[in-house]
């Protein structure tokens, strides 16, 4: 006889595919589950009205108006910002300034992630503005400017595309980050287009830091101090909703649209989440392209989970182990997993992952050896 199983439909697979997979659990497990506030996607004439009304500064089309050439500093596939659908907004707006195609570049903010393959530009910049820009992978380690030293000891090295472009415009998104409280705005250029020695720095300095705190976080005062310094002029910010469809776009100062944009996001990713789960199942998506980055999903089971709960990590990883200079084994940040801060925040907790693109191997190079890893649900 076949046993009666509760389904719960979950996104799945950023930037591959982006479908969506059936988790079942047995019927009699209560099984509780929590989702996001949500919103609905902008429409194209409300993506459009907010490149006429920026945020704390001019429009870019006027910003272009004094500058010779541009740079358009845009986040990864690390990141869910569906870049391409702004980009013909932002370069309409040059356009409109006297700054053409041909006076445009984009280097992408790589930070200490792996470089982007045409096929990784084309799902984020789009075909039509690849064929059209040219387009350059930041390197952590070489073409870089000095620009001194932070107010709080960072030693700052940009990219120096970005230093020589006379207008200077950052385009990601915000969502909720460990270290810099959210995601976005000044983050552009520190991490994601700064030297290594400036990255290590940084990600050292976490006084005040935590998922969604921006007031009185030391973490992202560097950061804009150091994005300041760079000469950052504008930011195009969205936030996504759980389709990873643009819920809010923000242009404007990279400070002021920034807290604007993170107003947004507090609404849109609030989830109501029960308390004392004997097994508590965290989606990675949006940001499960690699097992590098779905851990973040993880910080979410903290407020859920029994103190001897199962915390199973469900993750495409469609990239595999994925790569991140400082922290990869071998890198400036890497610590023993056993002696990690996961393993302190898991406690007595079993961690489970579950993804059919990684190994064993993969999963012990920063996870706890008690982890189990398993290829299907």
């Amino acid at each position: 006889m076949k046993r009666e199983m509760t389904e719960i439909k979950v996104p799945y697979a950023s930037w591959y595919g982006d479908s969506e997979v059936t988790l079942t659990f047995p019927n009699e497990w209560n099984v509780i589950e929590a989702i996001p506030e949500d919103a609905a996607p902008l429409s194209e004439g409300l993506v459009e009205l907010a490149f006429r009304n920026p945020i704390g500064s001019r429009r870019i089309s006027e910003l272009a108006e004094s500058k010779e050439n541009a740079v358009l500093i845009v986040d990864d596939l690390t990141r869910p910002t569906p870049a391409s659908r702004l980009l013909p907004y932002i370069l309409k707006e040059l356009k409109a300034g006297g700054i053409d195609e041909d006076d445009t570049k984009v280097v992408m903010a790589t930070a200490a992630h792996r470089p982007q393959d045409r096929e990784d530009l084309e799902k984020k910049l789009g075909e039509e503005a690849l064929s059209k820009l040219e387009v350059f992978n930041h390197n952590p380690y070489d073409n870089l400017e000095y620009l001194g030293v932070s107010r709080r000891g960072t030693p700052i090295y940009i990219n120096k595309y970005v230093c020589e472009s006379e207008l200077k415009i950052g385009v990601g998104g915000i969502y909720p980050h460990g270290g810099a409280g959210y995601g976005g705005g000044g983050k552009i250029i520190l991490p994601g287009v700064s030297g290594i020695e400036t990255m290590e720095a940084n990600h050292k300095n976490i006084r005040g830091a935590g998922h969604g705190i921006i007031e009185n976080n030391e973490n992202r005062a560097d950061i804009e101090e150091v994005a300041g310094r760079a000469g950052l002029d504008v930011i195009v910010n969205v936030v996504i909703n759980s389709k990873r469809e643009i819920a809010g776009v923000f242009v404007g100062d990279f400070i002021k649209a920034h807290r604007e944009g993170v107003k947004l996001a507090r609404k849109v990713y609030r989830t109501n989440v029960p308390k004392d789960m004997d097994v508590v199942v965290v989606n990675a998506y949006p940001l499960d392209t690699e097992l590098f980055q779905a851990v973040k999903a993880l910080w979410a089971a903290r407020e859920s989970a029994k103190d001897d709960a199962t915390i199973i990590l469900f993750a495409a990883c469609s990239e595999g182990r994925g790569y991140h200079a400082l922290y990869q084994k071998g890198g400036r940040l890497w610590v023993p997993p056993d002696n990690a801060w996961l393993k302190r925040e898991l406690k007595h907790r079993r961690l489970w992952i579950v993804s059919p693109n990684v190994s064993v191997k993969d999963v012990y190079q920063n996870y706890p050896q008690e982890t189990m890893l398993f290829r299907s649900w």
